[in-house]
């Protein structure tokens, strides 16, 4: 049978192979073919050599004969699976044993494959960079998802354990009233990251002990087949809506039937799983009296693909997240002016703001095209619209509008937010701007907001406006593009 052509390996120096067997030959068969692919080989003629040999070299894979006089190769693989140091290395048998009864209880000890005796070279080099790289990928992982958890926990308990210092002044105060929101986004993606983690895993387990089998057992057609699905399926999107997927089935079980394949519709429900539109390039394995068990083994597959993008996308929602919180709560001791896009400031914000505004507030966006920067103190700038947009959410109960417009005019670049909210008296619009004055229950406002932005205003020679009326209350920005350029 020829060898399909494996994925190659990832790792950045060749992978180290520790081949265990009492046999002279079958020794030197194995090192040398392996020698020549570029692996780095270890020998060993015994199961006690092997245990030896295995703890000094960590390969990333183990050749392990049975039938070895004194310790078999059984009570072997238990003790390297039983030693921490050597206990997640895969471990291939090689047997001329064809019983299943051996296989099951190879399986049992702790490996992850068999190969039989007399041994195939192309079918060892397949299983054996098959598995180097399901290792090679599996330890990647692993190292990333612990890596991304540690650091996200850490910063969950970061925000924890300074909320009451950072609460001593405008700014941190309202960071002080988005530590909840803020762990709440962060802990949405860790549990994401956590389910597909663990969905990941139990596929894994389940296609290294059941694919190998049921891969030897295709022909290479049906080999092709398989790939060409698999790729087939991760093109798909991930979900379709009720209706789409009954519709697919549907038309899936027509197709089936009408080219005389058995058990058409549970195929056609795994088809649909996999997002297959047409079953007819995959007759080989449709028409398999194992089909249904060939569309499981890629079901498990695509769903680790899926769920490891479930992880890379979820580590990038919370990384987004991390970055702006870093963001806002940084503060240089001097100000540092340069130029920077208006729009840096309000990223920051909204990303901050993420949590309380999907609940019930619809944000419209109007930026035209090719803003030119301000000269500014990018921290205060985003000090800015955080205050502008928690006074807009205050003011509309979390529920209505929220429309900000930026735009150019002359020689100033004009920014204006409004909300949908019941708008602001008429007797207190012309004191909105003083310290100390607010219209917020006691303990949810400190009255400086405002005050803050404005003193913030004046610094970058900008000026602040302010309308409102009932259901619609406007404040403006306008900042000068060409400003006398302060150092401090």
């Amino acid at each position: 049978m020829p060898m399909a052509s494996p994925l190659p390996t990832t790792a950045s120096a060749p992978a180290t192979i520790l081949v265990i067997d009492d046999h002279p030959t079958n020794l030197t068969v194995a090192f040398e073919q392996l020698e020549s692919q570029g692996f780095t080989v270890a020998t060993a003629k015994t199961g006690v050599s092997g245990l030896q040999r295995a703890r000094v070299t960590r390969p990333e894979l183990i050749l392990l004969d049975v039938m070895m006089p004194g310790m078999d190769g059984f009570e072997t693989c238990q003790r390297l699976k039983a030693d921490p140091t050597t206990q997640t290395i895969p471990v291939i048998f090689m047997t001329a044993l064809n019983e299943v009864a051996a296989q099951i209880k190879g399986f049992q000890a702790g490996g992850v494959d068999y190969i039989t005796k007399p041994i195939q070279i192309e079918t060892m080099l397949a299983r054996v960079k098959t598995h180097l790289q399901l290792h090679h990928l599996n330890q990647t992982l692993e190292q990333q998802v612990a890596r991304r958890t540690e650091e996200l926990s850490q910063t969950i308990a970061h925000l924890q354990n300074t909320q009451q210092e950072l609460i001593q002044s405008e700014k941190i105060a309202v960071l002080g009233q988005l530590v909840a929101s803020i762990a709440h986004e962060i802990n949405t993606p860790l549990g994401i990251i956590q389910g597909a983690t663990a969905n990941i895993l139990s596929a894994f387990h389940t296609t290294l002990q059941q694919f190998p089998t049921l891969w030897a057992t295709l022909s290479p057609q049906q080999q092709t087949d398989f790939l060409a699905l698999l790729h087939a399926a991760l093109d798909q999107p991930e979900s379709l809506s009720s209706q789409a997927e009954r519709q697919l089935r549907q038309h899936l079980q027509t197709q089936l039937t009408d080219q005389g394949i058995a058990a058409a519709r549970p195929i056609a429900t795994q088809l649909t799983l996999l997002r297959i539109n047409t079953p007819t390039p995959y007759a080989s394995l449709l028409r398999d009296r194992q089909a249904t068990t060939i569309l499981a083994a890629a079901c498990q597959i695509v769903m680790q693909y899926q769920n490891a993008s479930h992880i890379q996308q979820e580590v990038e929602r919370a990384t987004k997240i991390v970055f702006a919180l870093k963001t806002y709560s940084h503060q240089h001791q001097f100000a540092e002016y340069s130029w920077h896009p208006l729009t840096d400031g309000l990223e920051v914000a909204l990303m901050l703001y993420q949590n309380r505004l999907k609940q019930g507030v619809t944000v419209h966006r109007q930026e035209a095209p090719k803003l030119p920067p301000i000269w500014c103190n990018p921290d205060e700038i985003t000090q800015v619209w955080v205050n502008l947009i928690d006074n807009a959410l205050y003011a509309m109960n979390q529920q209505g509008t929220l429309e900000i417009v930026i735009y150019a005019e002359g020689d100033r670049l004009i920014a204006t937010l409004t909300d949908s909210g019941s708008g602001i008296p008429s007797d207190i619009q012309n004191r909105i701007f003083e310290p100390f004055f607010t219209t917020k229950p006691r303990g949810e406002g400190s009255g400086l907001g405002l005050d803050i932005v404005q003193q913030i205003m004046h610094r970058h020679q900008g000026e602040i406006a302010m309308t409102s009326a009932p259901g619609q209350t406007t404040f403006t920005l306008s900042f000068p593009l060409s400003p006398d350029q302060p150092t401090v």
